[in-house]
């Protein structure tokens, strides 16, 4: 009995004890930051891509087409495939979408034309976003990035 009452009252040890239950909690937190700061670092990248294509479509002419440069460069500079990237054009008459791109305004209409990239990417985090409920395509999460420039 009096064994117990010692034991009780003896505190060595405890905080490797507490270590041992807090630690996992942390370096799953850890983990979590360090798979969240990847995956912006990533949409970044392919953020970035897609402007550059944009940019240099503005400075350069090639023999391709303006949207198969568009897609050549948005993916190579994004580090993709060029069937994960879109290039649309719309054309608004007074701001309201006209169907056709390749169409002009009526000559009392306000004009604008725009280009726009969009880059579809899955993105395979540490963690499975299965296990947190998060948004996912079979354990990757679906990351879009899109960018845009008015031309006229």
């Amino acid at each position: 009995m009096i064994h117990l009452v010692k034991l009780g009252k003896d505190k060595k040890g405890s905080a490797t004890i507490e270590l041992a239950i807090v630690a996992p909690i942390m370096a799953l937190m850890v983990t979590g930051v360090v798979d969240l700061s990847m995956a912006y670092g990533r949409k970044l990248v392919i953020e970035q891509g897609a402007q550059r294509a944009l940019e240099k479509v503005k400075l350069t002419t090639t023999t391709l087409a303006v949207d198969e440069n568009l897609k050549a460069e948005a993916a190579a500079a994004a580090n993709v495939g060029a069937d994960k990237v879109t290039v649309t054009y719309t054309l608004k008459c007074d701001g309201v979408t006209a169907l056709d791109y390749n169409t002009d305004c009526l000559s009392t209409q306000v004009e604008t034309r725009y280009i726009n990239i969009v880059i579809k990417e899955l993105y395979e985090p540490v963690i499975d976003p299965r296990y947190i409920g998060l948004p996912n395509e079979n354990g990757k999460m679906p990351m879009t990035v899109e960018v845009g420039m008015r031309t006229y």
